[in-house]
């Protein structure tokens, strides 16, 4: 998952980013202690957070700063294996993106929209796909899919379509010194 903080410049801002990026709008937390009681509660909790536009986010808002590094602090004392990164720039971030529990492609679009941080617009599918990824958002440096062989068995349009567009994405970028590197794994 990724989250960019760099428009986020006071604590009620940070609140409204978490909720939109952890997918808890069914239970709108009105505090980062709330928010904090939530994620110690979440049955699967997100093994990768990434954090963006760091840098101006703790220059504007030093007290959520601390107050998010210490919530993830917590989150990682409870889930060692769980990476966290915080940095200025998309650029900087290698994520995995595990398919296994996708089984449909609407569950396919809300694992993309998370992991990938789109907007809150994001209109679940392939036109809207590449919008976000040729202007919405700043791809990761690297992005490795994990359970491939799962999503083509599961749903192989999907795959085909996300494969067919990320392809012709590098095709387009191709030279670009921030062009990503993308890997399918089974």
């Amino acid at each position: 998952m990724i989250l960019d903080l760099s428009d986020e410049s006071t604590p009620h801002e940070l609140l409204h980013a978490l909720t939109r990026g952890f997918q808890t709008r069914s239970i709108r937390p009105r505090s980062l202690a709330e928010f904090r009681a939530l994620l110690a509660k979440a049955a699967a909790p997100p093994q990768e957070i990434h954090f963006t536009g760091w840098g101006e986010f703790r220059a504007q808002c030093p007290v959520g700063a601390r107050e998010l590094r210490a919530l993830i602090d917590e989150h990682r004392e409870r889930h060692p294996e769980a990476i966290v990164t915080y940095t200025d720039s998309p650029t900087e971030i290698r994520t995995t993106i595990d398919l296994s529990g996708v089984t449909s492609g609407r569950d396919l679009h809300r694992l993309l929209k998370r992991e990938l941080d789109f907007p809150d617009m994001y209109g679940m599918n392939w036109d809207a796909f590449w919008d976000a990824i040729t202007g919405l958002v700043q791809l990761p440096a690297a992005i490795r899919f994990v359970g491939w062989r799962h999503l083509e068995t599961t749903v192989p349009r999907d795959a085909r379509m996300l494969r067919r567009i990320l392809d012709e994405y590098l095709a387009r970028t191709a030279g670009d010194p921030e062009q990503p590197t993308v890997s399918y794994e089974e």
